[in-house]
């Protein structure tokens, strides 16, 4: 409510004496109306149910936030409730349960004066919960739709998409960018002679050294069942023997790397080359004695 201009805590006087006895009682009906709210499995029990109370009951007690927005306080909850939830379509069900035991347990305790407001107040407070909590799964759901789920780097979608903003960025401001494709050597002699839990371990190996090898603006991706990419902004490549030696020190089972470079190559067939490259290492036969005694090879000639 508004008082000399100022937006106040619903019915403060009211709800300053909020303690456990209060919390009990709408955690318990809270529960209850979750366990018989047909939107909601039955067995449905909300996690942090006690610090999504208090922190909706702190937020009806301070001034509305500026801009009608969420309360910092409950953001910060309502951010991790999101993150342990099942999904938004429950979150939300169980944000509806929230308000209504509130209504019961609180607002209808107010001065009949105070009630509206608080209602308001409340309904607010919820509503903007819930957008918190489908931002929240959005981001969520981008992340998973953009990762290689067995190693987790970055997929195939993600990186032309990320291949697309470093084309732009160079031709805007003209800032140098490489290409690496990156195969793993004999996935296939793995899988047959040691089963395909060993072949996953390899690529996931791969994966590994890539973001301990990489530095934090590069990025590393798995755009295929033994093929991987690094986009490696601000650098020219003459030779990826320096990349092919991180990667190695960093655990990378055999690999054959091919790299292409803006500028030096045609940004149009930048993959193309880089591919070119890369099919050239694994037939050159001067690699054979490098490649037996390291299990890595580099090319980045003509």
């Amino acid at each position: 409510m508004r008082v000399g201009g100022e937006a106040k805590g619903v019915g403060s006087a009211n709800l300053s004496d909020f303690g456990r006895e209060r919390i009990a009682a709408l955690r318990e009906r809270w529960l209850e109306l979750c366990h018989w709210d047909p939107a909601l499995p039955p067995d449905n029990v909300p996690e942090m149910v006690d610090e999504v109370i208090e922190a909706v009951a702190g937020s009806m007690q301070s001034p509305q936030p500026l801009g009608w927005g969420l309360d910092p306080a409950v953001e910060a909850v309502i951010e991790r409730f999101a993150g342990v939830g099942d999904s938004p379509v429950i979150t939300s069900a169980q944000l509806v349960c929230l308000r209504e035991a509130f209504d019961q347990v609180l607002i209808r305790e107010l001065p009949e004066s105070e009630q509206l407001e608080g209602m308001r107040r409340l309904t607010m407070i919820t509503q903007r919960a819930m957008i918190a909590d489908t931002e929240e799964a959005v981001r969520r759901l981008e992340a998973a739709a953009l990762t290689d789920p067995l190693t987790g780097l970055f997929n195939r979608r993600a990186f032309q998409q990320d291949l697309d903003r470093a084309r732009a960025h160079h031709e805007r401001v003209d800032e140098p960018y490489s290409v690496a494709m990156i195969d793993l050597v004999g996935l296939k002699a793995i899988n047959d002679r040691d089963g395909h839990s060993a072949g996953d371990e390899s690529l996931r190996a791969i994966g590994d050294a890539i973001r301990q090898a990489v530095r934090a603006d590069d990025r590393g991706y798995r755009i295929g069942g033994d093929e991987f990419a690094l986009i490696l902004p601000n650098t020219v490549l003459p030779d990826p023997g320096a990349l092919v030696r991180r990667l190695g020190a960093a655990g990378a089972p055999p690999i054959t790397i091919g790299v292409a470079s803006v500028p030096g190559d045609p940004i149009d067939r930048l993959l193309e080359v880089a591919d070119q490259r890369l099919y050239a290492a694994r037939r050159e036969p001067r690699n054979a004695a490098k490649d037996a005694r390291t299990g890595h090879r580099g090319q980045n000639g003509g």
